[in-house]
């Protein structure tokens, strides 16, 4: 199903914004470092009504919805858009049951900390300890504990394949055991050290949480949650409850003017994936945390723990990174708890400012939300509780720190270990002089950004609300590079032979070899054939060994072709058909090779070459041994799934 989008004018909803701006500007405090507007349910309604009908025509957006709680009570929320562009149905708040993808993991750390609380589970101890029907491998001497999931420092690579299914199939009762067995993910950084977002570790602590309760996820979230809180359009279940499927909003894709109907995946990982909810009831689930577990006389955690989840638990840069369960940062100077929830048909945040005792939970439809919802984001703090004036950025430093601090940094959550480690050429950050006083970073799948310069190794974009902080090694070097945006990451330099320019180049180095190779066969044996004479059994090799090896770099490039048309086709079956099938193609390469080296030696023994046959096969070797640990590296080389 398709829908055409029917664009209105750009002009009049901008007008509209400046209108609300200006509103907010002339009733607050007349300090132009610090214009304030108060915080009032007209106030809200005013600013959601201006700011979301442009997000909704701007990121082509069908639907979304907002919530604001203050001081213990719901302040605002409202519906916008549609949630089925086939019926029209407008959004409801009350009604819409969105998908709010990783915001689940809020849940699985609350009924985590509540074992904690009744003393059935430990945050300090092996997870080993909670299981029987696998154990996780003791790679590095210091185990892996609860505290380390949900620090999200367990140090596990990241692996996406096979962690979802079609939205429609009906999983068995012990899928979330099922996989966690079979799909465990290498451990690559010993625990407590490196933080990379992990939603198998998150899996995993719910799957322990629920064994300690003994009870299945989804009834422990609802008993404990959902139930005390009057969450009651709220769900784990996959697929929805029959009571709730018909208001779950549909699932779009925008593409070439058009939004395309996809159904919803089925997550496997469903105490780190599969929550779904109304924005009313997400404005609950706030109003307890802001009230230190509490709702009216309902308590879902104790006053100790509920300040203890919003308390650091590792911290990359102060301010910056893990709490209990919930992700730390400051916006204009305002300390802040969130989570997001991306998926690839829907995006959410949940926000709270502690300090001032306000949250707000904004959930939208289709692919364009990511980036919509950092934006409001932003515009709300800034329009409620800006930024005293900011220091003006200080002079870069005449010894060269730009040139320093440019070059590749790899993101610490990455595949390490399967074939999936191509990823890293598209995530890899590089970082360059802007020519002025700041650095571009950029990747192969992202826009460039530019950061200003701030002060000793800190950049900023944002009017100062993404930060951009270096860290060194005792030798004063810079080793990693974090963005405040992204506190479930961080960065680490690369040496120059493992960035994506070198390793692009090497490939396109190979690629000419083998061609070369290849075509020197294809010719050599036209013109044996015209001259009747017999074909050099050297360049036969090298010709076979080529063509194989160039048969395994078409089937992967038909293979990243498939996924790119469709990324979910990585979560579903993991490694495309096309690669799995090409992988055979080296290894059909190598007897090739090894036989082109014993004709080589006999040439040479027979003082049967000049030196340029000799350096002509001295290339076609290099071309032919190179490729094949040039494949190693990247794991393609045998089926490493």
């Amino acid at each position: 199903m398709s829908i055409r989008l029917h664009a209105i004018g750009h002009r009049r909803r901008r007008l509209l914004i400046l209108f609300v701006c200006a509103a907010i500007c002339l009733t607050a405090s007349p300090s132009p470092a610090a214009a304030q507007q108060p915080l009032t349910a007209h106030s809200a309604a005013a600013f959601f009504d201006a700011v979301m009908p442009e997000q909704l025509v701007a990121y082509h957006i069908p639907g979304a919805a907002v919530a604001v709680v203050k001081d213990g009570r719901l302040l605002f929320t409202s519906g916008y858009g549609v949630d089925d562009l086939e019926s029209g149905r407008p959004v409801s708040p009350q009604r819409t049951i969105f998908d709010l993808a990783s915001i689940a993991k809020l849940f699985t750390w609350t009924v985590v900390m509540q074992l904690v609380e009744s003393g059935q589970l430990d945050l300090d101890i092996d997870v080993n300890a909670y299981l029987t029907a696998f154990q996780i491998p003791d790679s590095y001497e210091q185990p892996i504990t609860l505290a380390h999931l949900m620090a999200h420092t367990a140090g596990f690579e990241y692996d996406a394949a096979f962690a979802t299914a079609d939205g429609e199939e009906v999983a068995p009762a012990d899928a979330l055991k099922r996989y966690l067995a079979d799909h465990m993910p290498a451990r690559i950084y010993p625990p407590g050290e490196v933080i990379a977002y992990s939603n198998y570790g998150t899996a995993l602590a719910g799957y322990i949480a629920a064994r300690a309760a003994g009870l299945s996820f989804e009834s422990l979230v609802g008993r404990r949650i959902f139930h005390p809180l009057g969450m009651n359009d709220s769900t784990f279940e996959q697929p929805l409850p029959a009571y709730l499927a018909p208001d779950l909003a549909k699932g779009y894709r925008y593409n070439e003017g058009e939004y395309q109907y996809r159904p919803y995946d089925y997550f496997f990982t469903a105490p780190a994936s599969a929550l779904h909810s109304t924005t009313a009831d997400m404005a609950k689930f706030m109003i307890a945390y802001l009230q230190d577990g509490r709702l009216g006389e309902k308590r879902i955690l104790s006053e100790s723990s509920a300040r203890r989840m919003h308390s650091p638990l590792y911290a990359v840069v102060p301010g910056h990174g893990s709490a209990h369960g919930f992700w730390q940062d400051r916006i204009n100077g305002h300390p802040i708890l969130y989570h997001p929830g991306d998926s690839s048909l829907a995006h959410s945040q949940l926000t709270l400012l502690p300090e001032q005792n306000v949250g707000i939970f904004a959930a939208y439809t289709g692919d364009g939300g990511s980036a919509a919802k950092s934006q409001l984001l932003y515009d709300f703090i800034d329009a409620f509780f800006p930024a005293e004036e900011l220091p003006p950025p200080a002079a870069v430093p005449a010894d060269g720190l730009l040139r320093q601090l440019s070059g590749s940094y790899l993101r610490a959550r990455h595949p390490a270990t399967s074939w999936q480690k191509m990823q890293l050429l598209f995530t890899v950050q590089t970082l360059r002089p802007d020519g002025g006083d700041g650095l571009i970073a950029s990747s192969l799948i992202s826009a460039p950004e530019r950061y200003s310069y701030q002060s000793g190794d800190t950049f900023f974009r944002q009017a100062g609300k993404e930060q951009l902080i270096f860290q060194r090694d005792d030798a004063g070097r810079p080793v990693s590079a974090f963005f405040t945006r992204e506190p479930s990451a961080i960065y680490f330099r690369m040496p120059w032979f493992q960035s994506p320019g070198f390793q692009l180049g090497l490939l396109l180095l190979f690629l000419a070899g083998l061609l070369y190779t290849f075509l020197t066969w294809v010719t050599g044996g036209w013109r044996d054939r015209l001259r009747r004479r017999p074909r050099p059994v050297a360049r036969t090799m090298a010709g076979w060994a080529a063509l194989f090896n160039l048969l395994f770099l078409l089937a992967l490039v038909v293979g990243i072709i498939d996924l790119l048309g469709d990324t979910r086709q990585l979560a579903y079956a993991g490694m495309p058909a096309a690669i799995r099938v090409g992988l055979a193609f080296p290894l059909l390469a190598l007897p090739f090779t090894a036989r082109l080296v014993l004709a080589a030696v006999h040439e040479l023994r027979a003082r049967a070459w000049s030196r340029r046959i000799i350096a002509h096969y001295v290339l076609i070797n290099l071309a032919l041994w190179g490729f094949p640990l040039y494949l190693s590296y990247w794991n393609f080389l045998g089926w490493q799934f």
